[in-house]
């Protein structure tokens, strides 16, 4: 094997390592990016619920109160 095919070799071997190296930087940003978007719409759920209860539980608190009140 001459140089020159040599390092051409070189080269291609070179090219292939590299095109794995980005596939599983894509892989993996692509991982990253579907569990941003996951928990994205989790915490959106949760702020709901959180919203909700939390407005409850100062309406109970509030009528608590007033019934503490009135007992009195």
């Amino acid at each position: 094997m001459s140089k020159k095919n040599k390092v051409i070799s070189d080269y291609k071997k070179i090219i292939q390592i590299q095109e794995r190296i980005i596939k599983a930087k894509e892989k993996e940003f692509k991982l990253v990016e579907k569990l941003f978007f996951e928990y994205m719409d989790r915490e959106e759920l949760y702020a709901h619920w959180y919203t909700r209860y939390r407005f409850i539980a100062e309406l109970l608190i509030e009528k608590l109160k007033m019934k503490g009140a009135t007992d009195e």
